[in-house]
């Protein structure tokens, strides 16, 4: 089962990310945070790491891009997403030199689903 960690400060988006995610894909396991810190400490939940991070660039007062690399060091084998509305050139390409798929908002939900297939089929 793979199980998929998505993090962003906005929640209403999670909780629906997460339930299309779950309903068009039974078999993969979403675990949600809505802050850096607790998608910190979800990740030290899972000792062999997620199959895939989904980050949102803003987390509170901190940055996808941080927690991403955080991922990277930690689980170097899980992918990785950048889900944003609002970042820079610069961070776009600092998201693919962390090995990150950058996703931009809005999207349509069947699309966004298509992304998270595609980097959980590896």
């Amino acid at each position: 089962m793979a199980t998929v960690l998505l993090v962003d400060d906005e929640t209403d988006l999670v909780a629906v990310l997460q339930e299309a995610l779950q309903a068009s894909h039974p078999g993969v396991h979403v675990e949600t945070a809505c802050s850096f810190d607790e998608a910190l400490t979800v990740l030290d939940r899972l000792p062999a790491g997620p199959d895939l991070v989904v980050a949102d660039h803003r987390i509170g007062g901190r940055t996808g891009l941080e927690l991403l690399a955080v991922v990277a060091q930690r689980f170097p084998g899980t992918r990785r997403m950048l889900f944003t509305g609002q970042a820079s050139s610069e961070a776009e390409s600092q998201a693919r030199v962390l090995g990150a798929r950058v996703v931009w908002k809005p999207i349509e939900l069947a699309t966004w689903l298509r992304e998270v297939e595609a980097l959980l089929a590896g």
